[in-house]
């Protein structure tokens, strides 16, 4: 039986995930990456909720590494502590605020 990367991998280590196909690709600190083989859906479930947040339908990112999220205007963004810049969909910027600094 093939072992899936994700296992080799520790979560502190993932700064996110984004959607390739039908694969994930798992990017990590030190610009490496792996392809993941579970959807960014099945990797939603599988992981913390309070560590992990589904940011976009392409992207879901470890909350810790969020250094900002950037003024309301369209496209919202948020910046992570390695300077990424990735889209929040609108519909998840509150759900994102609130999660990160809950009131």
């Amino acid at each position: 039986m093939k072992r899936n990367k994700l296992d080799k991998i520790q979560l502190s280590e993932i700064m996110y995930f984004s959607k390739c196909g039908v694969y994930t690709l798992a990017l990590l600190k030190g610009d490496k990456q792996e392809i993941i083989e579970h959807s960014l859906e099945n990797l939603e479930l599988m992981l913390p909720d309070k560590t992990f947040f589904r940011i976009h339908r392409g992207f879901l990112v470890n909350l810790e590494e969020i250094e900002e999220i950037l003024p309301g205007r369209s496209p919202n963004k948020v910046i992570l502590s390695d300077g990424s810049k990735l889209p929040v969909s609108k519909r998840k910027r509150r759900a994102l605020i609130a999660q990160i600094d809950p009131v």
